[in-house]
């Protein structure tokens, strides 16, 4: 089939050349078909028919591999749409592998177009914080984690190829200063929870407990020390100082106040 249709696609031309006029020609995998798929699976997904928007957006990503190739980041728009059609379908294993799917494609994308790659790394992290949002998802930690690594490696590509105290280091870096607290609210769920039974005289208790002081010591200092990193890369920064050093200090203000220490967070809003 794809044969006939290649076939088609040359001698049309050729065959428009010999008569004089054009002939109408339209296939399957042109680009603009992908993206119309795009457009009514987004429609699906606002009327809450996310099945048929998965099939539709399967469909897009397909032609998106015919026309420029597996490893193509084109197929990014689709893969996209497709795994929040999976969450909102609670889908997650499912969800999972395309996640994985996706992972791998930024990483071919990486040996080739280095901005490309943090902009695929940006939106993989999204979609990983919206499937750990999720309380019904048996994996939500796991995502979480997932999240803040590739965050990670987002910083040691940028520091490896743009030095340690580029700007471009900032969001990222935000981004993983926000991991740990999104990690911090999820204690009170079971993944993060270690199940006990003890026995008190002649009464068995059985529940879930967590060393949540310490937990919340820990996240707090990494997010206060990625914080004062922020502030060093901010301060080597040529545009607007004055700006980025505010930026700085609201950064911190709103650590403050996540933890509740709300007289020290107001004294750095001034």
């Amino acid at each position: 089939m794809l044969r006939l249709l290649i076939f088609m696609a040359l001698s049309c031309p050729a065959l428009a050349q010999e008569t004089g006029s054009a002939l109408p020609y339209s296939s399957v995998y042109e680009q603009r078909r992908s993206e119309q798929l795009i457009a009514r699976g987004l429609l699906h997904m606002e009327a809450g028919d996310f099945r048929a928007a998965e099939k539709t957006f399967l469909d897009a990503m397909q032609i998106a591999k015919v026309n420029y190739g597996l490893r193509a980041p084109q197929q990014r728009a689709a893969l996209g749409h497709l795994i929040e059609a999976l969450l909102a379908q609670q889908k997650w294993q499912l969800a999972g592998d395309q996640l994985s799917y996706f992972e791998w494609l930024n990483d071919e994308i990486y040996l080739r177009d280095f901005y490309d790659y943090l902009r695929g790394t940006k939106q993989l992290s999204e979609l990983l914080y919206r499937a750990s949002a999720d309380a019904d998802n048996s994996n939500s930690t796991r995502y979480l984690i997932l999240a803040k690594n590739l965050s990670w490696r987002a910083i040691s590509a940028i520091e490896a190829t743009l030095g340690e105290t580029d700007p471009e280091l900032v969001p990222w870096l935000y981004d993983v200063v926000l991991a740990h607290y999104y990690q911090v609210s999820l204690i009170k769920r079971r993944s993060l929870l270690k199940e006990v039974t003890a026995q008190g005289g002649s009464t068995a208790y059985h529940g879930w407990t967590l060393a949540k002081s310490e937990s919340l010591r820990i996240s707090y200092r990494i997010g206060r020390d990625l914080l004062r990193r922020i502030q060093l890369v901010l301060s080597t920064s040529e545009d607007s100082p004055t700006e980025a050093s505010a930026l700085a200090v609201l950064y911190q203000a709103d650590w403050e106040l996540l933890f509740g220490h709300e007289t020290i967070a107001m004294t750095l809003y001034g």
